[in-house]
């Protein structure tokens, strides 16, 4: 899922307790030669090289638009995606391959994840979420994969609500 060579966006997506953090430290702990930066609104993320401010969004992406070559984490990226920070974060999404950062974005559910970054997540993962079925299938009806991939999901939901599926977006 990570190339060390090339920029990456990935979306985790899950409704609380599915396990995201858990995704993103297993992100995390396969990049130990990058640098993190990680919005840690819960403080659940040892290897943190932000040090600023949890409760500025701004702050944060004043802090991590020149970084190179390393992992950012928005947790909540919900709260990026609004107003004025959006085109910053899209920007940042864009530049993901020249920067050679690997971009993690955590949302709660697909019908959070706007639409106009859709087409710039490379890996989707997909944990049970409470979104309409319907949601799911137009986010990932383009990869070759996912809509197998998606009933696979709703297939295993209902026993493990820590079933995972990892889609190839682009």
């Amino acid at each position: 899922m990570i190339n060390k060579k090339t920029g990456k966006v990935i979306a985790v997506v899950g409704m609380t307790g599915t396990g995201k953090s858990t995704e993103v430290k297993h992100i995390i702990n396969s990049t130990p030669n990058h640098k993190h930066y990680i919005f840690d609104v819960q403080g659940e993320y040892e290897r943190n090289f932000y040090t600023g401010r949890m409760d500025d969004e701004n702050e944060f992406l004043d802090f991590v638009e020149q970084v190179t070559d390393s992992v950012i984490v928005f947790e909540e990226a919900t709260s990026f995606l609004s107003y004025g920070q959006n085109k910053r974060v899209r920007r940042m999404m864009v530049n993901r391959r020249h920067s050679n950062n690997l971009i993690v974005l955590v949302f709660h559910a697909v019908h959070l994840t706007p639409k106009q970054i859709r087409t710039l997540i490379d890996v989707l993962i997909l944990k049970p979420t409470g979104d309409k079925y319907k949601e799911i299938e137009d986010f990932v009806q383009h990869s070759p994969t996912g809509i197998s991939q998606l009933q696979n999901l709703q297939r295993h939901r209902k026993n493990n609500i820590h079933h995972t599926e990892y889609i190839k977006m682009i």
